[in-house]
């Protein structure tokens, strides 16, 4: 083999390792949420942080219609916790009834 078919080879090799790198990078899920609950007066409460900026307060219970904050801290993070779960699935963090009675939160 000479030398040109070589280089050709390896600049091939890395060209594709390149593309693979990019394509690797650019599906990997996000582990930059952080999840921060903190007592309010009335309940409790929770944020969820993406690097660093705050992307979701949350300060009622979601997915019903009465608007009051969450009766533990324990409650909070569960869901807080599902949030984050469904945004590094790339899913909709969305919660509903079913959620909060498959996950034991007291509404």
């Amino acid at each position: 083999m000479n030398h040109r078919a070589l280089l050709w080879i390896i600049a091939v090799i890395i060209l594709i390792s390149g593309i693979a790198s990019v394509e690797f990078l650019r599906t990997k899920p996000n582990n930059g949420y952080e999840l921060q609950v903190e007592e309010m007066g009335t309940g409790w409460m929770y944020r969820i942080y993406d690097k660093g900026k705050l992307v979701i307060q949350q300060q009622t219970i979601p997915g019903v219609s009465e608007r009051k904050p969450f009766a533990t801290r324990r409650d909070a993070e569960k869901v807080g916790s599902l949030v984050i779960h469904r945004l590094e699935k790339n899913c909709s963090p969305r919660i509903s009834k079913v959620d909060l009675e498959q996950n034991e939160i007291a509404y």
